[in-house]
């Protein structure tokens, strides 16, 4: 999906069904099942709760009042159904998941056993360059001066990552009172996750990835910098917005000072908002030039039966249904 739930224009599943045969088969039908839902599990086994989101069933071959008998060749059934802009993305969380399954059956006459195979269909939604993400995209920077005395700066390049990047962070420091040095910095990236519509009331759920920790034990002098390489691990959450499950992420520093009694007063704590989105999807989004209004002329229809070729929306996936 490309934009948000309320701007995408969905997208279109296509495949093909593969049926190997090495014997004739006889079959009544061949169906296929496309079926979405939202699974929430808190506290314990027993307090469960599970919504359809989406159920869409077909034929490929259609039941009759005659059999079908298949030879022995590998028989292709192409299929291909639209899906509307608004589902919401596949994301599996401590207590929640969105989750779609595709499933196809031949189905044979008598007391012979039906044939049966799943796959999972993961939807992910990318943002789209028109997104208010892209075009009025978080700070990326942070500066102040603290108590008057000391000068601080924060910077991150960018503000989309991907499961298994670092993120480089780079602070400057100037202390305008020579007793007030940086003590410690500590780093981490905190997952929000908010459970809209569970068992109960809505709830929010934290976890903090990446905890990072620089200990500065000798004065490093009234003007100075430091960087540091914060790796997210490959397990970390996809940011998403659904009307079910929300995930979002900051990366939080927390800064540690020592004044000259030598007292370690209170940490006071800088805010990053950061996107974990898809790999290949930040340095696409990140390349992408500003549009260019080229004027070309309408293409000329030769006839009523002629149309522009449409370009395929998505590579189309392959699967085996095999007999037994």
């Amino acid at each position: 999906m490309h934009g948000s739930s309320e701007d995408s224009t969905g997208c279109v599943l296509r495949g093909t069904v593969v049926l190997n045969l090495k014997k004739p088969l006889k079959v009544r039908s061949i169906g296929l099942r496309l079926k979405g839902a939202v699974n929430f599990k808190l506290a314990s086994d027993l307090c469960r709760k599970k919504e359809t989101i989406i159920k869409y069933k077909w034929s490929i071959l259609k039941p009759s009042d005659h059999i079908y008998t298949l030879g022995c060749k590998s028989h292709l059934f192409d299929f291909e159904i639209p899906l509307g802009g608004d589902l919401p993305e596949s994301v599996k969380t401590t207590h929640g998941s969105i989750s779609y399954k595709l499933t196809a059956w031949v189905e044979r006459p008598g007391f012979n056993h039906d044939i049966k195979t799943s796959i999972p269909i993961m939807i992910q939604r990318l943002l789209s360059p028109l997104s208010c993400s892209y075009q009025d995209p978080p700070t990326t920077s942070i500066s102040g001066v603290w108590a008057s005395r000391f000068f601080y700066e924060a910077d991150i390049p960018n503000y989309l990552y991907s499961p298994g990047e670092s993120i480089p962070v780079v602070f400057k420091f100037d202390s305008l009172d020579t007793f007030v040095q940086v003590e410690k910095v500590i780093l981490d990236v905190v997952e929000y996750t908010v459970y809209k519509r569970a068992i109960e009331n809505p709830f929010v759920q934290n976890t903090q990835y990446c905890n990072t920790i620089q200990e500065f034990a000798e004065p490093m002098g009234t003007s100075w910098s430091t960087s540091f390489k914060l790796p997210l691990p490959q397990t970390i959450q996809l940011d998403c917005e659904t009307k079910y499950i929300e995930v979002n992420h900051i990366l939080l520093a927390r800064l540690f000072l020592s004044t000259a009694e030598g007292c370690t007063v209170e940490s006071f704590q800088l805010h990053f908002p950061i996107m974990i989105r898809p790999n290949g999807e930040t340095q696409t989004l990140t390349d992408v030039p500003p549009p260019d209004y080229s004027h070309f002329a309408p293409p000329i229809y030769d006839g009523a039966n002629c149309a522009p070729t449409l370009a395929p929306m998505h590579q189309a996936s392959q699967y085996e249904i095999c007999s037994y």
